[in-house]
Order: structure tokens, then sequence, then C-alpha cells
């Protein structure tokens, strides 16, 4: 075969991909918008974090029902920041054609929000395997990889009554937000990192 020929057949592949990808990300536009309608969020008078939290489990959740549908495998690592708000970002941009409402009035209030530069939460997506009472409450989930993740709860936030009241049952799917921070841990009289809990919904 010609190298035009290779030159030609690669160039079309990599267009139909491009393509398969565009159509996903507006499906998933389409249903985070939709998503988004169904917990009927008040953007203009609740809180900043909230909208955010419920914006982002839209998305993901949208995207672990389509992540197969890519002509390449396409599986996002949710502990990667950067990564999510870059994916985060394109979606937003195809939100414009299915509510641009939504995207508009979010954006008024990233103006209106104190510009402190803060690294994101991190969202994992995982089965749930075990909830315990100790010094703190812990839960331990186990990603599709094998990973496992033990976080605590020191903070309120929405649905945590799925973890204090125990309504989440083992090997159930859920998506997981939350950030790292460093605390002094007396038994091994050292600072050590803690995984923790911002938020979390069943799928």
């Amino acid at each position: 075969m010609k190298i035009k020929h290779i030159l030609f057949l690669f160039l079309f592949t990599t267009s139909l991909f491009a393509q398969n990808t565009d159509a996903i990300y507006d499906i998933i536009a389409k249903e985070t918008c939709s998503c988004i309608t169904n917990k009927k969020i008040d953007l203009q008078n609740d809180n900043y974090e909230k909208i955010q939290l419920e914006f982002g489990f839209c998305i993901i959740n949208s995207y672990s029902n389509h992540k197969n549908d890519f002509d390449q495998p396409t599986d996002l690592n949710f502990s990667d920041g950067e990564l999510m708000e870059k994916f985060g970002e394109d979606i937003a941009i195809k939100m414009v054609n299915h509510c641009p409402d939504f995207i508009i009035a979010l954006g008024s209030r990233v103006e209106d929000t104190e510009e402190v530069e803060e690294e994101p939460n991190l969202f994992v997506e995982a089965v749930f395997i075990e909830s315990k009472k100790n010094d703190f409450q812990t839960i331990t989930i186990k990603e599709n990889n094998g990973r496992i993740h033990t976080l605590i709860v020191l903070t309120f936030f929405e649905d945590v009554n799925l973890i204090t009241e125990n309504l989440i049952k083992k090997n159930e799917k859920v998506i997981v937000e939350y950030f790292e921070q460093e605390f002094y841990d007396p038994k091994v009289n050292d600072f050590r990192y803690y995984k923790v809990i911002q938020g979390i919904k069943k799928q």
C-alpha cells in the first residue's frame, strides 16, 4: 500500500473517531442538562459548592453510562483533578446547545465567587465495601482496577445520611467526591494524609 493511501486511511479513521467522540460528548452534555434540571437547583441562591458538586455528579453519572460507547477505550481518571476539570469544561461547552440558561447562570456565579486558588476536589467511581465507626466514621470502597480506598467523614454534606444511616449496601456502585488533607495522628506521632468525603451518590 502506498504511503499516501496509508496516510489517507489514518486521517479518515482519526476523523471518524473524532466525530464519534464529539457525538458522545453531546449526549453526555444533553443528559447532564436533564440531570441538573431534575435536581431543581436554584442557581441564584443555592450554595455554589453544592451546585458544583451536583454538576460533577451529573456529568460523571452520564459518562459512566457511555464510556464503553467510544470507538477507542476511554477511561477517565477521576483522581486527576486537571483532567476532570478539562473534561467538565468540554462538556459545559456542549451544554450551551441544550441548557444555555444554566451555563450562563453558572458562569455568573463563578464571577461572583472569591478568586482563591484551591485544589479541585477529586472523584472516584467504585463499589461500596463497608462502613465503620471508630475514632471517625469511615467507609471503604474498591475501584474496578482493585484499588481500595478508606475515606473519613469529618464534615456535613448532602446525602451524608447514606453513610450515617447505613443506606448503602455492600457491592453497590457509588461515586464519591473527596479531598486529601494532612492531619496529625497521635497513634503514630506523625502527620499523615487522609481522604475526606465531600459527597457520595449511589449509581
